[in-house]
């Protein structure tokens, strides 16, 4: 996958070799996200009875009841961005952005490493980098929107962590990301490089925050059905038993 959809290169045949000897060894193998399943059954030939999808995890059990917040045109909208490794997310991207078109109704809040801070880019908050307790329990809830311009990932758990909190994700396609939003239901999936078209998306949510309410409870509604721990590990169980103790085959009269 990465040789053929990042272009990575420095992958020898012999890693990829071990790997599917390693595939087929074993009895299951859970993979993150539709992407990743596809290859293990298509290019390491394990068949697809053997490979199951799960999502990312995002913890609910925790948190206070849900309240979606409401917001009027005239409110500046409230921007997350949440990613260690700046570039290869988009962050440089997003900054551009905000400096050229946003920051008249955008207050960007960024976590990432501090050698990346910008003080010179208008309505922009920093906060370094924050645990994920303080991201999932104290920023994200006030947050309208995730945005995550990323160029390269296999998912985005950030993403399913932001649903979980009803924060709906304009994010890219690469990787496993379309199995975490629903384009025009619970986010927006744009190809990396369509830089214009995330701007759109944010400009439209802030003149529309019906629009905008409707995609914070159908986030919501998704993570809660996909991304919950609990439903998470209730599936991985479920297999893992099947696994163990397969049905017998019915015999033939």
């Amino acid at each position: 996958m990465f040789k053929q959809d990042f272009g990575i290169n420095n992958i020898s045949e012999a890693a990829i070799e071990r790997e599917r000897r390693h595939f087929l060894r074993v009895q299951h193998t859970f993979a993150l996200s539709n992407w990743v399943r596809n290859s293990i059954v298509n290019d390491y030939g394990v068949p697809e009875n053997r490979v199951s999808v799960i999502r990312p995890m995002a913890p609910c059990s925790s948190m206070a009841p849900y309240q979606p917040m409401s917001r009027q045109p005239s409110q500046r909208l409230q921007v997350a961005f949440i990613g260690g490794d700046f570039v290869r997310k988009g962050g440089d991207r997003l900054l551009s952005w905000q400096k050229e078109h946003l920051h008249s109704f955008v207050d960007l809040h960024i976590v990432t490493d501090d050698r990346f801070r910008d003080e010179r880019i208008p309505n922009t908050l920093w906060y370094g980098s924050l645990g994920n307790s303080d991201v999932i329990g104290n920023l994200l809830p006030r947050m309208d929107v995730l945005c995550h311009p990323t160029t390269r990932d296999c998912s985005a758990i950030v993403v399913a962590e932001a649903a979980i909190v009803g924060v709906p994700s304009i994010t890219t396609t690469v990787g496993g990301i379309p199995d975490l939003v629903e384009h025009g239901s619970t986010g927006y999936l744009f190809n990396s490089g369509e830089d214009a078209h995330f701007v759109e998306s944010i400009i439209g949510l802030a003149r529309n925050p019906e629009l905008l309410m409707k995609l914070k409870v159908l986030a919501r509604k998704k993570a809660l059905a996909e991304f919950a721990a609990e439903r998470v590990f209730s599936s991985i169980r479920a297999q893992v038993e099947h696994s163990l103790h397969p049905a017998a085959p019915t015999s033939m009269a």
